[in-house]
């Protein structure tokens, strides 16, 4: 996952092309015979067997190619709920996230505000969706930035999102993101177990919290009682060992 580009002020980048779009103020990435990616696969319980899923992933400096397998796990097993649906991914980096949606999604748009992580997205629709249309776009987060990079409001049933919510100042931003593209009966999955070094878990989530609640977005538990979304074995385990980490369901108030 990388933040939007002008929140980013640190991002590690490969050895690549970069270009100025012009009057655009944005950068262009594109891949070179020296970037280096490296294919990781992953499997999954999911429904009716393993659900499998191979990514492409940077292999330079600090960068992992996934963040986190906490939220992948429940993805691949809970197939029934994504399709026919469409789905959007934020912060996607690799995309796995989305790809792994894709295997029973109607459609699945994989998004990021770095251009070198969306060289990487385009690469694995590409080398690896399942599937289902499967594309990527660049996108900042808030409301003005979504209506200019990809379309319209709540056009996604499902939005997707892990360890997405770690920086304070982007995450209003991401709420505004959420609300502008979540159907009204759709929901947002999202999950998170980090925070910058200049935070708190507690202070990030009260800002998410809040965030939320000015744009009228409900927050529940995204492993409900009468489903539809269940929990693989291990992962409320997970959750409740490390009591600063979770994944909540957002959907729009009634």
């Amino acid at each position: 996952m990388t933040l939007p580009a002008s929140l980013s002020s640190e991002e590690p980048k490969p050895s690549s092309i970069w270009t100025s779009q012009d009057g655009a103020g944005e950068e262009e990435f594109t891949p070179d015979l020296f970037t280096d990616y490296r294919e990781r696969c992953f499997e999954y319980e999911g429904e009716t067997g393993l659900v499998k899923q191979c990514v492409l992933g940077w292999s330079h400096g600090f960068c992992e190619t996934v963040w986190s397998e906490v939220l992948p796990q429940v993805v691949a097993a809970n197939g029934t709920f994504f399709h026919g649906r469409k789905v959007l991914e934020v912060g996607a980096g690799c995309g796995l996230l989305g790809l792994l949606a894709a295997h029973t999604a109607d459609s699945v748009l994989l998004t990021d505000g770095a251009p070198q992580e969306v060289a990487l997205l385009e690469e694995n629709c590409q080398f690896a969706a399942p599937g289902a249309v499967v594309s990527a776009e660049l996108l900042e987060w808030g409301a003005k930035a979504a209506a200019k990079d990809v379309g319209r409001r709540r056009m996604f049933d499902v939005l997707l999102g892990s360890q997405v919510t770690f920086a304070p100042e982007a995450i209003p931003l991401l709420v505004e993101t959420i609300d502008f593209f979540l159907a009204d009966d759709g929901a947002a999955i999202i999950y998170n177990d980090r925070w910058s070094f200049s935070s708190s878990c507690e202070e990030c989530r009260s800002i998410f919290d809040s965030s939320l609640k000015a744009h009228g977005l409900q927050v529940g538990s995204a492993f409900r009682p009468d489903g539809p979304f269940v929990a693989p074995p291990g992962v409320l385990k997970d959750l409740a060992r490390r009591d600063w980490a979770y994944m909540i369901r957002i959907t729009r108030k009634k």
